[in-house]
């Protein structure tokens, strides 16, 4: 099937039988829409990763921060990991005052 490049799309189609020919427009518009879209597809991924990687990156300190604030509770307290948690969990609720 011969690709057609150069003349008028309307004049091939007067001359040619349908689908007989290939425009080499609709090609190159087809191949530049896929190369548009891969790299919309790219910058997409890449703004996703960096969003994922600094979710991680809080979660890893809030995990370290918590790691440190335990080690300090269970020398301060003298406190078994079990009882730690017991512990942290008075310390955060107060019950209200009647």
């Amino acid at each position: 099937m011969p690709v057609v490049y150069g003349p008028h799309p309307d004049d091939v189609k007067a001359v040619a039988p349908p689908n007989s020919y290939i425009l080499a427009e609709v090609i190159y518009r087809k191949i530049f829409h896929l190369i548009y879209r891969f790299f919309s597809l790219k910058k997409t991924v890449n703004e996703l990763k960096v969003k994922v990687y600094f979710a991680y990156a809080q979660a890893a300190l809030r995990v370290r921060h918590f790691r440190r604030f335990a080690k300090r509770q269970q020398r301060a307290y003298r406190l078994l990991p079990s009882e730690l948690i017991l512990h942290r969990m008075s310390l955060s609720y107060s019950p209200p005052h009647a």
